[in-house]
C-alpha cells in the first residue's frame, strides 16, 4: 500500500484527505477496522463489482440510482460509508458522510477523479438539485477500478493543458491578473507520464489546484455535454481548432453585433445573466489582442503538432474505436453556457458564426 501525502484539511477524521493505491479488499479492510456502527456499501454501475467479495455482518448495500435521498433512509446505526463509483455517486456519498458526520471511503472509478475533492458539489435530493457541503474523505485508488478510464484520464489531462492555454489568453485580453496556481498547473502537467498511475496522480493535483483557484476551463463544461466515447478528448479537438482559427484568421467585427438575445434563446440560458462588453471595453478588448495573438497560435501550434501523439496514447489506453470529434452545434451556444470564457470573448469579436 502506497500513501500519498495529505491534502490540506482543517480537524480532519483519521486518515480523512489522505491517498492511497492499493486494493478495493484492502481499503475495505481498513476502513472496516478503524470505525464501528453499520457500514454503508454504495455502488453505480461504473462499478458494481467492486464490493462483490465483501461478507460482513456489519455491510448494508445500495445501487445508487442518481439520488441520495435513499442514503438517508438507511441512515440509522451507521458508522461508515464506502462509496466505489463516478463523480455523481461519490458526491453524493460525501454529502451524505457530511450531514450524518460519518467517515467516508472513497473508491473512485474514473481517473480524472472528479467529485473526489471538491468541497462544495451538486447533488439530488428527492430529485432536486442543490450545492451542498462534501466531506473530505479517505481515497483509495484501486489500479483495476480505474484502469476502464485511463483513457478519459489521460483526456481530461489534455482539456487542463487548453484550460491553462485559455486563463492565459484571457488574462492578456483583459488585462488581468493570471489565476492562482497557474504555474503549479503547467509543472503538474510537464511531468505527467502515460501510464495509469501517472494519468491518477497527476489528475489528483489539478482536482486539488482547482479547489486552490486554478482555473478549470471552458472545455469541462462542453465535455460534460456530450454523450458517448472520450468526452474530453473530443471536446479538445474541437476548443483547440476553435481556438487555433480564432487567433490565425479572426480579426473583430467593428460594425457587427452578435444577436445576444436570440443566442441566449438558443442556449436557454437568462439573457440578463451574458456577461456583455462596453464599447470602451471592446476596443481595449480589440487592441490586446493584436498583442497576444503571435504567442497564443505558437502555444497552439505547438499543440496541435502532439495530436498524433496524443493519440497514440488514447488508442493504446482505450483499445478500442472512437469518435475523434465533435458536431458545431455542441460548442456553439458554449459562450453562453460559459461566460466568461475565451469563446464568450469569440462572440463579442462577432466572429462565433463566422468560425
Amino acid at each position: 500500500m502506497v500513501v500519498y501525502p495529505s491534502a490540506p484539511k482543517r480537524n480532519p477524521a483519521v486518515g480523512e484527505g489522505e491517498m492511497r493505491t492499493c486494493s478495493v479488499e484492502e481499503g475495505v479492510r481498513e476502513t472496516l477496522s478503524r470505525t464501528a456502527g453499520r457500514a454503508l456499501f454504495v455502488t453505480d454501475g461504473t462499478a458494481l463489482a467492486a464490493f462483490s467479495s465483501v461478507s460482513s455482518p456489519r455491510a448494508t448495500f445500495l445501487v445508487y440510482d442518481g439520488d441520495a435521498l435513499p442514503l438517508f433512509c438507511l441512515a440509522d446505526g451507521v458508522g461508515c460509508i464506502l462509496v466505489a463509483g463516478n463523480a455523481e455517486t461519490v458526491r453524493a456519498a460525501r454529502y451524505f458522510s457530511e450531514a450524518c458526520s460519518v467517515p467516508c471511503a472513497i473508491f473512485p472509478s474514473e481517473a480524472a477523479l472528479d467529485g473526489v475533492f471538491a468541497h462544495m458539489g451538486c447533488v439530488f435530493l428527492d430529485k432536486e438539485p442543490q450545492r451542498a457541503p462534501l466531506r473530505r474523505g479517505t481515497v483509495y485508488l484501486d489500479p483495476a477500478l480505474l484502469s476502464a478510464s485511463a483513457a478519459e484520464g489521460y483526456a481530461r489531462l489534455l482539456l487542463g493543458r487548453l484550460a491553462l492555454f485559455e486563463e492565459r489568453a484571457l488574462a492578456g485580453i483583459f488585462r488581468r491578473e493570471r489565476c492562482p496556481r497557474y504555474e503549479e498547473g503547467y509543472a503538474v502537467l510537464a511531468e505527467t507520464g502515460e501510464d495509469l498511475s501517472s494519468i491518477v496522480r497527476a489528475n489528483a493535483a489539478l482536482r486539488l489546484a482547482e479547489e486552490e483557484g486554478l482555473a478549470s476551463g471552458e472545455g469541462i463544461v462542453l465535455s460534460r455535454g456530450l454523450a458517448g466515447a472520450l468526452p474530453s478528448w473530443r471536446a479538445y479537438r474541437a476548443l483547440l481548432g476553435l481556438y487555433l482559427a480564432f487567433f490565425r484568421f479572426g480579426k473583430p467585427q467593428t460594425y457587427i453585433v452578435p444577436d445576444y438575445a436570440a443566442r441566449a434563446k438558443a442556449a436557454g440560458v437568462n439573457y440578463g445573466e451574458l456577461v456583455l462588453p462596453t464599447p470602451a471595453e471592446y476596443a481595449s478588448r480589440a487592441l490586446s489582442l493584436e498583442r497576444v495573438r503571435a504567442e497564443a497560435v505558437r502555444e497552439l501550434l505547438s499543440l496541435e503538432r502532439r495530436l498524433e501523439r496524443d493519440l497514440r496514447v488514447l488508442r493504446t489506453l482505450h483499445g478500442a474505436v472512437f469518435p475523434e470529434t465533435c458536431a458545431r452545434e455542441a460548442w456553439k451556444t458554449l459562450p453562453e453556457r460559459c461566460p466568461r470564457s475565451l469563446s464568450a470573448a469569440i462572440r463579442d469579436f462577432g466572429l462565433m458564426e463566422q468560425l
